[in-house]
């Protein structure tokens, strides 16, 4: 389906009718699930905060961007009231890695390798 098609049967529609943000989401868990607890894949959120954070990343200071992942977490929790479980996949299994390998260097200045370290940090501070 892609995020395309996925952001298509969201209220709000498309990409290219309006942008989802968090207000959109927490409407389709009202209307959707009710009150149930919802699954977030924090991959993307974990990646992202640590391309934001790149340099310190990069030089082995975790510390920023696992403060940011908490930050966004807390938002959601706090601000938006969602109910949900902040799930986290681990490194990516070795089949993946001559793919991961091919995206770093196409875009070697825009990645970063996340590893178990990291990720263990951002579970720890969602706990």
């Amino acid at each position: 389906m892609g995020i395309n098609g996925l952001l298509g049967e969201m209220p709000g529609g498309g990409m290219n009718e309006q942008l989802t943000s968090f207000t959109k989401l927490a409407k389709l868990l009202k209307t959707k699930y009710g009150n149930r607890k919802a699954d977030i894949d924090t991959g993307t959120l974990v990646y992202s905060m640590a391309l934001m954070k790149k340099h310190a990343f990069d030089a082995g200071d975790y510390l920023p961007a696992v403060s940011g992942v908490h930050r966004q977490l807390l938002i959601l929790d706090r601000v938006y009231g969602l109910n949900f479980t902040a799930i986290f996949d681990g490194q990516s299994p070795e089949e993946k890695s001559s793919e991961h390998q091919r995206r770093r260097d196409r875009n070697n200045d825009n990645s970063v390798v996340i590893n178990s370290t990291y990720i263990a940090m951002c579970a720890e501070v969602c706990e």
